[in-house]
């Protein structure tokens, strides 16, 4: 049964669609590894180092890209959303790039773990597929730039229709360098202060890198592979905009958590400096000498205990009840304008479950059984 199926009443529940569609997913996953397997079996000197791979890639998360994929073209697509071989592939692609990021931004973080399991530069020195550690995160680099091109193959798969595929593919490449750039901008903002970094650049790479590359794009691509007008393409990323930035700081505020929780080594982004747009407006609640404790506490080796610093702080200012207060906001703004668009009632309906979804599920870093919140 698909979303279309459901009798028109509320509310609407997203997640029984993909419990549906989870099962055919993960079978054809396994199948686009079987193919990447095969490729690297050519070459025995790499078999170790795809067994780490593999092993890495498994170690699945929410799939939340996937999921918002399917859903979208199954609510569009004429034909009541028939998922094809060919519209698997173009779920597939989405996340291997998400993974092919993962790989990647371990490295940066210079991070030991992912949901739970050994990050695959570690992974790769712990299984000795490679001995030298400098070696092992050179290696890491190259394996996810070949689950990237791997990626690019699956959007002009011929089984695809090669007009809706090709606006796809650009789409998503479009997607894929504004993920870079609200990563460079980050890293950038890394050697600035709080006081030297603006208001709206952090919200900028918000958007760049929550909300275009996590919910806008995969809904939009599914509805493009739908084949959906032009204008539902404007509505969609209308609406999604201020979903994004709600689902982005309620990532930051569960950082915080991590600090109450008394697990303070995954509050990634307090303890290594990002410049958060909750940081942001808790620098700018602050008093002068306070201030001049935070940024204290945001420079490498500044203090000794940081993250007890900055509970202390922020526990002299309103800035987490109004943050929270503020993605409360946000989740309503997006259903307003969700409620704006020329879409049928039926389609935003069932739209506005997948907000209520991630209203639900808005820590889009991945828990698991040790306690690895980080996406």
């Amino acid at each position: 049964m698909s979303l279309k199926d459901c009798k028109a009443k509320s509310p609407y529940s997203f997640q029984p669609l993909w419990n549906r569609y989870s099962e055919k997913f993960d079978t054809h996953f396994n199948s686009v590894l079987k193919i990447l397997e095969q490729r690297f079996s050519a070459y025995p000197s790499l078999h170790n180092a795809w067994g780490s791979l593999r092993s890495y890639v498994a170690n699945k998360g929410k799939r939340v890209r996937p999921q918002l994929f399917l859903s979208s073209y199954d609510l569009f697509a004429e034909d009541e959303g028939y998922i094809t071989e060919g519209i698997l592939d173009v779920a597939c692609a989405l996340e291997l790039f998400h993974t092919f990021a993962l790989i990647h931004d371990d490295i940066i973080d210079e991070s030991h773990s992912r949901r739970g399991e050994p990050t695959l530069h570690v992974r790769l020195h712990q299984e000795k597929s490679i001995q030298d550690s400098q070696n092992c995160e050179n290696l890491a680099i190259i394996f996810g730039d070949i689950l990237f091109g791997y990626a690019m193959e699956c959007f002009v798969s011929p089984k695809l229709p090669s007009y809706f595929a090709t606006r796809a593919l650009r789409y998503f490449l479009r997607i894929a360098q504004d993920t870079g750039v609200g990563q460079a901008i980050e890293i950038a903002n890394l050697e600035q202060t709080l006081a030297e970094v603006s208001e709206r650049e952090i919200l900028d790479t918000y958007y760049l890198k929550t909300t275009r590359y996590t919910i806008e794009g995969p809904v939009v691509i599914g509805a493009i592979m739908a084949g959906a007008q032009q204008s539902i393409l404007s509505e969609i990323r209308y609406f999604t905009q201020p979903l994004g930035l709600a689902f982005q700081i309620e990532n930051d505020l569960h950082e915080l958590e991590q600090i109450d929780q008394a697990k303070p080594t995954l509050a990634y982004d307090l303890r290594s400096g990002v410049k958060t747009y909750l940081l942001k407006c808790f620098y700018d609640a602050l008093n002068g000498k306070d201030k001049l404790i935070l940024e204290n506490c945001l420079r490498p080796g500044g203090t000794a205990d940081p993250l007890h610093q900055i509970n202390r702080l922020l526990r002299k200012t309103t800035v987490k009840k109004n943050l929270q207060a503020m993605t409360v906001r946000f989740f309503k703004e997006s259903k307003e304008r969700l409620h704006e668009s020329t879409m049928s009632p039926v389609k935003k309906q069932q739209l506005q479950a997948l907000i209520d979804f991630l209203s639900k599920n808005s820590h889009h870093s991945e828990s698991s059984s040790n306690g690895d919140y980080r996406i």
